[in-house]
């Protein structure tokens, strides 16, 4: 896992070379953090942040309602 300076410039230059959208999980440790932490500037235009969920396994199953 690169430092988190490292994380920022890395991000800042995918942003400069065309990246628009950036996917990471709380799965990848620190990942969320940094991405939100490179982005919180002026940034946070020029990106897409996709973040994905815990499989939620741990939840009862809900009948499904018509709605």
């Amino acid at each position: 896992m690169p430092a988190e300076h490292e994380a920022i410039a890395l991000i800042y230059h995918a942003l400069t070379h065309g990246v628009i959208w950036i996917d990471t999980a709380r799965a990848y440790g620190c990942a969320e953090s940094r991405a939100g932490l490179a982005l919180s500037g002026g940034e946070r235009d020029r990106a897409r942040l996709v973040t994905k969920l815990d499989p939620l396994d741990e939840l009862p199953e809900m009948p499904l309602r018509a709605v």
